[in-house]
């Protein structure tokens, strides 16, 4: 009888060392599974930031577009090439040395330099305010 209790005790032992073992291993589980999450959670939120900030940027940008557009609308528009010469040497009024000097650098694509004056000074002040 003394025997059989020493075997149940030990056999007792064993069950309560394996749930404990069990357990453990849960508590583990448990602590990298919430480390994750909160991972996910810094993550969703730094890509919640971005989306902000893209939304800003483009909201910018959009803002911009139109200020562009306003400005193209009162550009004057080319009709036709005024030196047929050049046309026919160049390239045509769409090319780029058609409206290009001095090897590309100087472009004002067909403007005046006093159009050209207005709409850097209409920018400015757009700018400044």
């Amino acid at each position: 009888m003394k025997s059989q209790r020493k075997e149940d005790l030990k056999a007792n032992a064993r069950v309560v060392e394996i749930f404990a073992t069990q357990k453990n291993k849960r508590q583990v589980e448990e602590r990298q599974l919430l480390q994750q999450i909160d991972a996910a959670n810094e993550e969703m939120a730094s890509l919640r930031s971005k989306i902000e900030e893209m939304e800003t940027e483009k909201a910018e940008s959009n803002r911009r577009v139109e200020e562009l557009e306003e400005i193209i609308g009162f550009m004057p528009r080319r009709v036709g090439c005024e030196f047929e010469e050049e046309e026919d040497q160049f390239g045509g009024c769409g090319s780029r040395d058609f409206y290009c000097r001095d090897d590309g650098k100087n472009c004002n694509f067909g403007f005046t330099s006093k159009f050209l004056a207005f709409t850097y000074k209409f920018c400015a002040e757009k700018a400044s305010v």
